[in-house]
């Protein structure tokens, strides 16, 4: 077995998950099959049983389309549920720190666009509606009136009650209100207590009352907007980039008859093991502050968790005691929506999962502001954390240094499985590898994916990183044109097509030059002219 990994060839790419790189990949596949390579990608291993199923029915569906049994664009519609359909499931199944801020995605017109909340039950209920003040009508306990730039809802108990049945309405929830004119405000909700109204209930109007409003109106459950997912969401991105991928699969499996099929496997840690990096702290979101904010952050987390279980985002005071704390211990100054997102993104967080650590930069407040000055970062911005064991531990699971029990579930799920299980041509097998750049040696860690493989047994090697400007060590340093210099450690750095085909070409050479000094290529050559002469 160990002979057999001598001869397997392993193209090691690195890419930036929130650019389009993954595109170049796309290009490749036709080559790629043309030179018998299988794809092993940076995807939860517990997916395989999703990829299979999805590569499997959309290449079926573009395989009647080449037969002209289906017209190309209505195999492409098919193919989108499907995509969109094993994507959802993929999110579901993640720790929600990887798919924040997204519960659902779905393709719109070709663009892949998130659902911030999952879609809840739209009855409306009628409501009348006085050009009155609050304070005239607060004693008949009937009519929505408004004072203030506000909507007051001064209704009977029983109205309060189909309120509570059709509604269910929560402290601070949305709610649109349909004047069905072709005007609508979203409001909040809130319940308050005075000494003459036993229950009222105010509906806020950010931007005042418009006087011009008919007497009813619809209140009905507010839904979030679908946001189109752009590198911005880059959690979300990566994995609809790499769904893109999955699908180009099947394309080129269903179109290209004549080619060899493209095998695709998922290679990274399980969705489980995920949730086990997030206890022990190695995957966290950090946010964009200096250290010495950390204690700040602490007692906001646990003050927005206990709100989280009263289904109530915290009091604006406890906010702003926050924005004070920071802004004095980091010796930095907030913008209003830089709070407000602060807030809203941590809000959100815990209450999507109560468990996700919350941590700041390690940088001091003095180099925070001297790096603040060059990178394009924005304060107080939430982004996904990990450390050097996090990435440790994923190299040596995918190079297969690592087997659990569990694996025996996916199938071939590590580098050193799919070479063992792949039919090849000889001189061996080939595998194309799909993951971050950080794995590849960028950052100073004990280990990187190369050397695990090393250590798995695997000689023919080749590493090739995708170009970026992008500066995300903080080591990095500017060049003579006012641009950041990464650091790459790999054989090979590519921007297009071609430069990718150029270091799997040089991968092949080596295969072939290794396995003809070890006489696996001429002894496999001597077969097969034999096989020709019988």
């Amino acid at each position: 077995m160990k002979k057999h990994l001598n001869t397997t060839l392993v193209v090691s790419c690195g890419e930036i998950h929130d650019h389009d790189h993954y595109k170049i990949l796309i290009q490749s596949l036709s080559d790629l099959a043309d030179k018998h390579f299988v794809l092993s990608l940076e995807l939860p291993r517990d997916f395989n049983p999703l990829i299979k199923k999805f590569i499997d029915r959309a290449t079926s569906i573009y395989e009647k389309a080449a037969d002209h049994k289906m017209l190309f664009e209505e195999a492409d519609k098919k193919v989108d549920k499907l995509q969109e359909a094993m994507l959802n499931k993929m999110l579901k199944k993640s720790p929600a720190i990887l798919s924040f801020p997204f519960d659902r995605v779905k393709k719109e017109n070709g663009q892949w666009v998130g659902e911030l909340r999952k879609a809840k039950r739209d009855e409306g209920i009628d409501v009348r509606l006085t050009q009155y003040g609050y304070e005239k009508h607060a004693q008949s306990k009937k009519w929505i009136g408004a004072w203030d730039n506000k909507l007051v809802a001064a209704e009977s108990v029983a109205f309060s009650r189909d309120i509570e049945r059709i509604l269910k309405p929560k402290k601070g929830e949305k709610f649109i209100i349909d004047y069905g004119n072709g005007q609508q405000r979203v409001v909040r909700w809130e319940d308050r207590t005075a000494s003459y109204l036993s229950k009222t209930v105010d509906l806020f109007v950010p931007d005042g009352y418009d006087k011009s409003i008919p007497d009813h109106a619809i209140i009905r459950r507010f839904k979030e907007p679908s946001q189109q997912i752009t590198k911005d969401n880059n959690r979300v991105y990566g994995l609809t980039n790499f769904a893109e991928v999955l699908k180009a699969v099947a394309k080129h499996n269903g179109y290209e008859g004549q080619k060899p099929k493209i095998e695709v496997y998922a290679v990274d840690i399980s969705t489980k093991e995920l949730k086990a990096q997030q206890r022990k702290n190695n995957l966290y979101e950090q946010i964009c502050l200096p250290k010495e904010c950390q204690k700040a952050v602490n007692d906001y987390v646990i003050k927005a968790r206990k709100s989280a279980l009263l289904g109530k985002p915290p009091k604006d005071e406890i906010n702003e005691k926050f924005f004070k704390e920071i802004e004095k211990e980091g010796e930095i100054q907030l913008e209003k929506e830089e709070k407000e997102n602060l807030v809203n993104s941590i809000n959100a967080l815990v209450k999507k999962d109560k468990s996700i650590s919350i941590l700041t930069t390690n940088i001091d407040k003095s180099n925070f502001k001297r790096i603040f000055q060059f990178y394009p970062l924005q304060k107080a911005e939430l982004g996904l954390g990990f450390n050097s064991a996090f990435l440790d531990y994923r190299d040596q699971r995918m190079a297969g240094n690592y087997p659990t029990g569990e694996d025996r579930h996916y199938g071939p799920c590590s580098i050193k499985d799919i070479a063992r299980a792949t039919s090849y041509h000889y001189p061996g097998p080939r595998i194309l590898h799909w993951g971050g750049a950080s794995h590849l040696g960028e950052m100073n860690r004990s280990t990187n994916l190369e050397k695990e493989l090393a250590k798995a047994g695997f000689v023919n090697k080749v590493t090739a990183d995708t170009y970026t400007a992008d500066a995300p060590d903080p080591k990095a340093v500017l060049n003579e044109k006012g641009q950041w210099e990464r650091h790459y450690p790999t054989d090979y750095v590519f921007e297009s097509h071609k430069g990718l085909m150029k270091a799997v070409e040089a991968g092949i050479k080596e295969q072939q030059k290794a396995a003809l000094s070890s006489g696996v290529f001429k002894h496999s050559y001597a077969k097969r002219k034999d096989r020709e002469r019988d």
